[in-house]
């Protein structure tokens, strides 16, 4: 024990501890006799979360393909732009639902089968979104006065009717419109069969969504970005797709591009002009400057 010397040779001095002694110590643990068992509890029953949450959206829907329901089958949800990888079990009967689930506007998702052995199958399923999130709104009151409007004389501006000469008239309106005429700058050298977009600040989406809304089928499969036409089988033909004039081969980049970064798209689905000959049409797309 430690004691104060401070005032040695005082006979009035008495010896001070300055430490705590611990006599004993008790603690509970719920459902067990002691810590380990405790901790075993915990990691074998974890905490469940028993009230409901209100907030995301919920993407529920039912697997139309016939699986083997007394097995384990695992649904993939996919989006490569956002880097969203989630894995839920379906249930016995083959429904899945991903709930309390916050998603970005215009976001595309790939949904992927699985089953216990790893085996991938080809999955067709109907799907739905609901908004969880519910308005809170308070009524607004207004208190109503009933004052009387007072009109002061002097600060009121009273416009006569003036006459017209022979030769004038009385225009009651006039609107003035002006359209926006919209200049193409990488139109030297397209095909007149391409039909020329000027992409505005309203579109949304990436470059292959754009895409698959003017005439073509878009999409992933096996991880690979894909650009189809509309009559071809799937193992058909694609178009053929310059970026600023550079054949591209990987189609992938249109996935991560946002269609914000483009200036111009020119779309020819007639495939007149290409070089390959199983080419379905041709797609030119020009960035913004600064945006290479």
């Amino acid at each position: 024990m430690k004691t104060s010397k401070h005032s040695k040779g005082n006979p009035d001095f008495k010896e001070v501890s300055n430490e705590i002694a611990i006599i004993g110590l008790g603690c509970r643990y719920p459902g067990s006799e002691n810590p380990k068992l405790l901790w075993e509890n915990i990691k074998s029953n974890p905490p469940k979360l028993n009230y409901a949450f209100n907030k995301g959206v919920a993407i529920s829907g039912t697997i139309k393909n016939n699986i083997n329901t007394n097995e384990i089958n695992t649904l993939s949800m996919i989006s490569i732009k956002n880097k969203v990888f989630e894995n839920i079990n379906v249930e016995k009967d083959k429904s899945f639902k991903l709930d309390n689930f916050f998603v970005q506007d215009s976001t595309a998702y790939v949904f992927q089968l699985e089953n216990e052995r790893k085996q991938k199958k080809f999955t067709e399923l109907t799907a739905k979104v609901i908004n969880h999130q519910t308005d809170f709104n308070l009524p607004l009151r207004f208190i109503k006065t009933k004052c009387a409007f007072e009109k002061i004389a002097k600060d009121s501006l009273v416009f006569s009717n003036f006459k017209l000469l022979n030769n004038e008239i009385n225009l009651e309106e006039v609107v003035i419109k002006a359209e926006k005429k919209i200049v193409f700058t990488h139109n030297n050298g397209i095909s007149p069969s391409a039909i020329p977009h000027k992409i505005s600040d309203r579109e949304v989406g990436t470059i292959l969504d754009f895409i698959g809304r003017n005439g073509f089928r878009t999409g992933v499969y096996n991880n690979e970005a894909y650009i189809r036409g509309n009559r071809d089988s799937f193992s058909g033909g694609s178009p053929e797709v310059f970026l600023d004039n550079i054949l591209l081969f990987d189609f992938n980049i249109l996935f991560d591009l946002d269609i914000d970064n483009v200036d111009e798209i020119y779309i020819d689905k007639t495939g007149i002009g290409s070089v390959r000959q199983n080419s379905t049409g041709s797609i030119k797309i020009f960035l913004k400057r600064g945006k290479e």
